[in-house]
């Protein structure tokens, strides 16, 4: 998830017949400049806007169900109907539910926020979710707004007998706890921003690993905010360009079958590769892709039947597929658009299911980025999950 703050809300919205226009010229222009693929996107679900308004990354199980996190963001653009952070879980059969709804005694105590992003299934049957405190909904004050604080944790939903009975705080300290991934018994959480940095200087983000030991010990894990450089569970640190408009540098991250480990930079729509010894130890990082085609990179998944990477470029309402070799090959894009037929309207994350089905999480929260930063102009209904068929 990319998010470059306002301090201000903005609300918005285009009309119907805009949006129509929006829409025709868009399916026009898609089916004109790549390919025949873009026939088969379509809307996997449609979104209950009394429960959900804002999904933002996903994961599957060994059964099939995936489970999409909503951190609600566009609560703030009806804040009298406000509705609570939750995981939503999608059947095989494509039937969608409240997998959990995050209490009240979950909410960050000293910023009131929550916001749920990344998520996995641990080794342990539990799920982990990355609270994103930077770029939370103020459930008080029904605000998105910006918290440089290192306030960001690591949550756990604990499972029993395949139902989610409790949730807890793992790992505290972090400054914008964004993408999560395993590696055999280690995590792996990407912080999209380790310092505040002002424009031109370099945007500096990392990658953090932590055991599974450690983190069902009973013990919080902290990451102070003044020893992040030194800290043992820096694993990866980056540098990207910090131009201005999407702000996040480390995002998405996901595991080949070889246990490498590829980690997106968001404002610089490229992928790093990070091997490692069989210690684990890290033996090199190295930039991986860059093509030039990106103009972001948010939530990437490997998938196991093709062995490609699949990118969601937030920015351009595109999605991507990178293969071994690093080349980029375009799969869909699309124009600003409401999502009516299941257009990509901001994708945040990419998953495929049963290996030819990539599902496409469309967050739609246009408000909470800069001006110009994403095509997409307006967060509107229809919130959708969208689908592409990769036969």
């Amino acid at each position: 998830m990319i998010l470059n703050l306002f301090k201000k809300k903005l609300f918005k919205n285009l009309t119907l017949l805009l949006s129509t226009l929006l829409f025709f010229a868009c399916t026009s222009r898609t089916d004109m400049t790549t390919g025949d693929i873009n026939r088969s996107l379509r809307v996997l679900v449609e979104l209950d806007s009394s429960l959900y308004n804002t999904p933002d990354a996903a994961t599957i199980d060994d059964e099939g169900n995936v489970y999409v996190t909503m951190p609600n963001y566009n609560n703030a653009l009806d804040p009298a109907n406000a509705k609570a952070q939750k995981i939503a879980k999608i059947t095989p059969d494509n039937e969608i539910s409240v997998f959990y709804e995050f209490p009240q005694d979950i909410i960050h105590t000293s910023t009131f926020l929550l916001g749920p992003m990344g998520i996995r299934f641990g080794p342990d049957g539990n799920l982990y979710i990355a609270d994103m405190q930077i770029v939370a909904f103020n459930p008080t004050t029904f605000e998105i707004v910006p918290h440089f604080n290192y306030a960001s944790r690591v949550i756990r939903i604990n499972i029993e007998n395949g139902e989610a009975v409790s949730s807890e705080v793992v790992i505290t300290g972090l400054m914008a706890a964004n993408g999560i991934e395993w590696k055999d018994d280690t995590l792996l959480v990407t912080d999209s921003l380790t310092r505040f940095s002002e424009q031109g200087q370099p945007l500096e983000s990392a990658v953090y690993a932590f055991t599974l030991n450690e983190l069902t010990n009973g013990k919080i894990v902290n990451i102070s905010p003044y020893m992040q450089s030194e800290d043992p569970h820096l694993l990866i640190k980056f540098e990207s360009a910090n131009n201005g408009t999407l702000g996040f540098g480390a995002d998405g991250i996901t595991k080949d079958s070889d246990g490498n480990i590829y980690t997106s930079i968001a404002e610089e729509g490229v992928i790093y590769k990070t091997t490692f010894d069989d210690n684990g130890n890290v033996v090199n990082t190295q930039l991986f892709s860059e093509s030039g085609k990106m103009r972001s990179a948010d939530g990437i998944f490997w998938n196991e039947h093709d062995r490609n990477i699949y990118v969601a470029d937030i920015a351009d309402n595109a999605v991507y597929s990178v293969n071994e070799s690093g080349e980029v090959t375009l799969i869909h894009i699309n124009d600003d658009t409401r999502g009516l037929n299941g257009e990509l309207d901001q994708p945040s994350e990419v998953i495929v299911r049963n290996g030819t089905e990539l599902i496409v999480i469309n967050m739609d929260a246009s408000f909470a980025v800069a001006p110009g930063s994403v095509k997409n102009s307006t967060s509107d209904e229809p919130y959708n999950i969208s689908i592409i068929d990769l036969k």
